[in-house]
Parts: structure tokens; C-alpha cells; sequence
């Protein structure tokens, strides 16, 4: 279960193609007549594995990818060059703006071990457009960081990693808008700071 969660071979699983985004849940929503993943003549068993190793859950909301439908969660487990994301190096993500969530967007980051929000002295595992209100970029984006080093004046925006730890983060956007699905709106991936 933890390299399919990690390392899916399933092609669908890419949000836009040249990127590292993948869709959480893999496959699309859960099917609300019959709670899983698949249809009436298959049960998609794989994508089920790969959503409970990674969310431990399920909800019929999960992953319906429709203009104004609850939150898209997109998940990223490796940097712009292809090499999974490590706690002992930093990074930054740059949301571009507008943001295509009518209600609030949020990065969250998770150990890759344990699959829970990391656990650090910071008190927080996530960068919330509602709580650490993030300041805009004059061009409107935002910009996220991670690691194990405070960027100066960005401590708002930033989540601290743990050193010999993987991580990976859900970005979620609630209230999607339309951009998120017609190939207009684009999340780059994060880079490795030098």
C-alpha cells in the first residue's frame, strides 16, 4: 500500500501533464450508491488501497471534481525535478493568483511515514488562507515554503520539516472554481531552494 500511495503507476493519476500534481482521490469520487471506489461491475480496488494508506478515511465528497462540489485536494510527494520531498532541505511552492477557490484555500503537510500532519515544535503542519492568512505577492500569488530553516519575515508562510523525515502535502482548494478544471489554472511545482 505505501508505494502504490507513493509511487502510483496509474497514468491517470496526474493532474497536469509535465507536472508532479497528482489527484487525491486517485481515481474520482467515491461512488455514493455503493461507498467505494469503482461502479456496480468494478470495484477499483486499488484506488481504495490508495486513498485509505493516505486519508483513512472515506466520504462520498471525496474527490468530486466539479465546479463549486465541496474541496479538490491535489497531492505532491516530489519536487520540480522528479526527487521525493526531504525534510532536511528546503523549498517553496508559489500558488499563482487569483486562487480558484471561492471559500478558502489551505497546503497541508503530512509525514510520509506516519501519514498524520507532520509533528514539529512549530504547533502546525499547514499554511491556511483562514489562520496564518498568507500575504499576497503583488502579482497575487502566494508563496509557501518548507523546511527545516525559517525564511526570514516569511514565518507566517512557511511549515517546518523534520531532518531524515519525507513529507508530501496536499494543496486544497474549497468552493472550486471553474479554472481548476478547464486547464486555465495551473499548480507549478515545488522547487528546491539553494
Amino acid at each position: 500500500m505505501r508505494i502504490l500511495a507513493f509511487a502510483s503507476p496509474r497514468p491517470e493519476k496526474i493532474v497536469w501533464e509535465g507536472r508532479q500534481w497528482e489527484w487525491m482521490p486517485l481515481s474520482g469520487p467515491i461512488n455514493a450508491k455503493f461507498k467505494e471506489f469503482g461502479n456496480e461491475n468494478h470495484r477499483d480496488l486499488l484506488a481504495g488501497d490508495h486513498f485509505f494508506f493516505q486519508a483513512w478515511g472515506t466520504t462520498a465528497a471525496a474527490g468530486v471534481r466539479k465546479v463549486g462540489a465541496g474541496s479538490i485536494y491535489f497531492a505532491t510527494f516530489k519536487d520540480s525535478t522528479g526527487t521525493y520531498l526531504d525534510g532536511a532541505k528546503n523549498y517553496k511552492l508559489t500558488i499563482p493568483g487569483p486562487v480558484p477557490a471561492k471559500l478558502f484555500w489551505s497546503v497541508t503537510v503530512y509525514d510520509s511515514e506516519t501519514r498524520t500532519i507532520i509533528d514539529t515544535d512549530q504547533g502546525r503542519g499547514a499554511v491556511r488562507m483562514m489562520f496564518e492568512k498568507p500575504q499576497a505577492n503583488a502579482d497575487g500569488s502566494f508563496d509557501v515554503y518548507f523546511g527545516p530553516d525559517t525564511p526570514t519575515g516569511k514565518e507566517s508562510q512557511w511549515v517546518k520539516t523534520i531532518p531524515g523525515k519525507g513529507w508530501f502535502t496536499y494543496v486544497r482548494m474549497y468552493g472550486p472554481e471553474d479554472r481548476l478544471f478547464d486547464g486555465t489554472y495551473k499548480l507549478p511545482d515545488i522547487d528546491k531552494l539553494k
